[in-house]
């Protein structure tokens, strides 16, 4: 009789949730969070039970980001994403390679924004690809130029 009733709960659900896709109106924007090393590739998934006892920050791969733009693509329905910057780690190589994804994206007439947490040159440098940037009236932004020069007039 529970396993009777147990399928019958999960029919109802089944059903409702169907019904909710349905009516309801899809999400005009996508939140993408853009933190860590950014790295090329998903690294190895570990077990179930280590994944609950040690979690680590979720870092997304580039692999990754440009699955959800591709499949953002296919369905068409959201008109763009929205790009939370924090943390940002990541090479120049690849933040470059992001941006030509940012690129390809807008081309197809979707927007993109960029929210900037905390920001630095590699962050606004990425964030540059966006139509628009937000960030808080709290967050810093140190902006310093991608290049330094220190001259030594010590014996002039």
């Amino acid at each position: 009789m529970r396993a009777l009733t147990n399928v019958l709960v999960n029919i109802f659900c089944l059903l409702r949730n169907t019904l909710v896709r349905a009516l309801r109106r899809p999400p005009d924007f996508i939140l993408i969070p853009v933190t860590g090393a950014l790295p090329e590739f998903e690294p190895p998934r570990l077990g179930f039970l280590r994944r609950r006892l040690a979690p680590g920050p979720y870092t997304p791969s580039l692999e990754t980001i440009r699955a959800r733009l591709d499949r953002l693509l296919t369905d068409g329905r959201p008109r763009g994403v929205i790009l939370r910057v924090e943390n940002l780690d990541a090479g120049w190589a690849a933040l470059e390679e992001l941006r030509a994804e940012l690129d390809r994206f807008r081309s197809k007439g979707n927007k993109v924004a960029a929210y900037l947490v905390d920001s630095d040159t590699r962050s606004y440098y990425l964030a540059s690809a966006a139509d628009e940037i937000f960030a808080s009236p709290l967050s810093t932004l140190n902006v310093v130029g991608l290049r330094a020069r220190v001259n030594f007039l010590k014996d002039t």
